[in-house]
């Protein structure tokens, strides 16, 4: 389970203890990331609804080359009860040739994709009947 460099996450979660707050979601898990890792780089944006949230961030493990890169996506489910999220991660060695470049260049790729794809799409895919 360890051994990926690459994942496309879809999610259902109940948060109450939350109010099923996407903007809340995603500043939690800001907390997380930076409990883990103070050192981690983070974002959290919103729309002006409050509706919508994605955290993207950067992240190690003290002693380990191994970087994490993350977007996340948070909004309500249709039927308010819920969060849907959508998660890309991409894993790889810090000491790769030119990984800053091609971490700036993935991370301004991965927000704009995540904040325009259509979330009524992962609400179908995560909620529909089994």
């Amino acid at each position: 389970m360890n051994n990926w460099t690459r994942l496309v996450g879809l999610r259902y979660q109940q948060m109450p203890f939350l109010g099923n707050d996407p903007v809340a979601a995603a500043l939690r898990l800001e907390q997380v990331v930076m409990k883990a890792n103070p050192q981690a780089r983070t974002s959290v944006m919103s729309n002006e609804a409050k509706t919508d949230a994605t955290i993207d961030f950067l992240t190690w493990t003290d002693g380990q080359d191994i970087m994490e890169f993350n977007v996340f996506r948070y909004v309500k489910s249709p039927d308010g009860r819920g969060l849907v999220s959508l998660q890309v991660a991409q894993r790889f060695h810090s000491g790769q040739p030119q990984v800053a470049e091609k971490l700036r260049a993935t991370r301004a790729s991965w927000v704009r994709q995540v904040v325009q794809y259509d979330m009524g799409s992962v609400s179908k895919a995560v909620l529909a009947p089994r």
